[in-house]
């Protein structure tokens, strides 16, 4: 459905454990925080350019 790949990243299988940091706010963010962070940011611009596009078309 999206054109964003979410893969099986073992920071998500434990984000309701942990959380994942957010490292615009916290600098405890490691590199794993930031790549999972970067993927969500991706999914939520192609999810709401999709809801545009379809507002755009009504």
């Amino acid at each position: 459905m999206f054109n964003t790949l979410v893969k099986n990243m073992e920071r998500l299988k434990r984000y309701d454990l942990t959380g994942i940091i957010d490292p615009s706010i916290d600098d405890g963010a490691d590199m794993h925080d930031k790549r999972v962070t970067k993927l969500y940011k991706e999914v939520t611009t192609e999810f709401l350019q999709r809801l545009s596009d379809l507002e755009a078309n009504e």
